[in-house]
């Protein structure tokens, strides 16, 4: 019964459409982060830098005393 009512519906389509764009992007965003570029390398290795330049200004009112 239910196969004769599906077998002429466009309902059936939609779940194959959102597995499709659902693929297309989980496969876009991997690629993504697997690529390595210069910015990626740079803002990578920011925790690896010396602490030897420049203070950063802080807020007034601020300190870091502990």
């Amino acid at each position: 019964m239910f196969q004769a009512v599906f077998r002429h519906s466009d309902v059936l389509m939609l779940p194959i459409v959102a597995l499709v764009l659902f693929a297309l992007a989980f496969v876009a965003v991997s690629v993504r982060a697997m690529k390595k570029d210069e910015q990626t390398s740079r803002v990578a290795a920011l925790p690896l830098e010396s602490d030897d330049g420049p203070m950063s200004p802080q807020l007034p009112g601020a300190s870091h005393e502990r």
